[in-house]
């Protein structure tokens, strides 16, 4: 997956979210939610204001949160 994003960096626009984009969603299917958060942190360094990434990376903190919590007795 690091591969693939990383070639797809190469050739996008410095604007271009959708490697990350990419990455964002493989990092989800493994639930790896503190790299969904870089990830995510990427896209608003590359579109500072892009509502939808800021949502997304929201959503990756919440869920890292959780999955740090202990789980209910």
């Amino acid at each position: 997956m690091r591969a693939i994003y990383e070639q797809m960096r190469k050739n996008a626009a410095a604007d271009d979210i959708t490697p990350e984009l990419y990455l964002y969603a493989a990092l989800e299917e493994h639930r790896l939610y503190e790299h969904m958060q870089a990830a995510a942190e990427e896209m608003l360094r590359r579109q500072p204001g892009d509502e939808a990434a800021a949502a997304l990376l929201e959503w990756a903190r919440e869920r890292s949160r959780q999955s740090k919590r202990p789980p209910a007795r």
